[in-house]
């Protein structure tokens, strides 16, 4: 594997594990469900690390392979830290955190293939070209 994919990926995790560190963390905004945006933007972000690491990482596999990797390791990540969280001062677990978590994984990964799909037929069709 090549750990300049997959070192990203593993930063950021540790990222969002040192974020519920900290005690009574806020969203920066005071607005109704911020911290729901919060956590798919957080989670959106490690979707599409999480996303080209699998992708380029498995070539041979299907399309489909690194979308469910994906959704996998995003929904475990979810829930862990969920569950951690639950053991730090001022914080607690939450399904819908979770649940923001995996939406917001779920959609970067697709977005991710979408996006892979488009250069794909880009450069094929600049290869095409005489």
């Amino acid at each position: 594997m090549n750990w300049r994919l997959w070192l990203p990926v593993a930063l950021y995790a540790a990222l969002i594990f040192t974020l519920s560190s900290i005690p009574d963390l806020t969203p920066p905004v005071r607005v109704n469900n911020a911290d729901k945006a919060a956590h798919l933007l957080e989670y959106g972000l490690f979707g599409l690390l999480l996303y080209r690491a699998a992708r380029m990482s498995w070539k041979d596999r299907s399309a489909v392979f690194p979308i469910v990797f994906t959704i996998f390791i995003g929904l475990c990540v979810a829930v862990l830290d969920e569950v951690y969280q639950g053991t730090v001062h001022g914080r607690q677990k939450s399904a819908s955190d979770a649940l923001a978590d995996l939406i917001g994984v779920t959609l970067a990964a697709l977005v991710g293939q979408g996006l892979a799909h488009l250069w794909m037929q880009r450069r094929r069709g600049v290869n095409a070209e005489p």
